[in-house]
């Protein structure tokens, strides 16, 4: 969300993807209880996850099979999180917990094994609830500066994780930025 707050001009592609992902959760929701939407409904979403696929994942390559793109950027999930300063998380809040939810050996070896998979979920699901609160007030409070309540929470978040990666775009160091 931080990258589309950062990068509007990509929201529309984004928010297009939305019909892929629809006739997904449509299809493991027909496999798995037999329910499926009424028409015209269901030929709608599938006219449209249809032409959302030609516009997002392409045709795939005839020699390999592979698509150039899968997703609604041509950017990775480690290079949108790189270019919104988050990129010092995604080991831990988005690669390993993937590795875990998705049938991996890794996911699957940690899972079984005696020490806990993933050491810095808490950090990092504290963290991403300091950055959505500060991209809220970025996106919905513009030219409003940051809430002493919000510093308060910057603060104590630093205080607690003192090995934290992240400064919070140097909010604490006097900085007059509007966020």
């Amino acid at each position: 969300m931080k990258f589309i707050a950062e990068n509007p001009a990509e929201a529309d592609r984004f928010m297009g993807y939305d019909a892929i992902d629809w006739a997904h959760v449509l299809e493991g929701i027909k496999d798995t209880i037999g329910e499926t939407i009424q028409e015209p409904g269901l030929s709608r979403m599938q006219s449209a996850a249809a032409k959302a696929r030609q516009e997002y994942k392409g045709e795939p390559c005839p020699a390999c099979g592979l698509r150039k793109q899968t997703s609604w950027t041509k950017l990775s999930v480690k290079d949108m999180a790189a270019r919104t300063g988050l990129g010092h998380m995604h080991l831990h809040a988005f690669l390993m917990p993937s590795k875990l939810i998705h049938p991996t050996f890794w996911g699957t070896r940690e899972a079984v094994s005696n020490s806990p998979p993933m050491y810095n979920t808490l950090n990092c699901v504290h963290e991403l609830i300091v950055q959505l609160i500060l991209l809220h007030r970025r996106h919905f409070v513009r030219g409003r500066r940051i809430t002493p309540m919000m510093n308060a929470v910057v603060k104590d978040f630093l205080s607690v994780w003192v090995f934290a990666q992240t400064s919070f775009d140097g909010i604490l160091r006097g900085s007059t930025k509007n966020i």
